[in-house]
């Protein structure tokens, strides 16, 4: 059987204070909704992502900058 773990950090004040802030700010995010338009841009910007890895792992090895379409849009080109 394993030895149980054991950290070798020390969990300060300050850094148990700065991580009740990080988890206070995460869960006001997750109950904030966000506006329709901005919903449709980041599912658009993921299926984009998604569809330009999905060709590089078959090997494609185009660049996104120089790739046609929607990708200048994406990052400012």
């Amino acid at each position: 059987m394993k030895s149980p773990w054991h950290p070798t950090y020390t969990l300060t004040p300050t850094t148990a204070s700065a991580l009740m802030e990080i988890e206070s700010a995460r869960t006001a995010l997750e109950h904030t909704p966000l506006p329709l338009a901005i919903q449709e841009e980041l599912r658009h910007r993921a299926r984009i992502r998604s569809t330009h890895y999905s060709t590089r792992i078959e090997g494609n090895r185009q660049v996104r900058d120089t790739a046609p379409g929607p990708w200048g849009k994406l990052y400012g080109a």
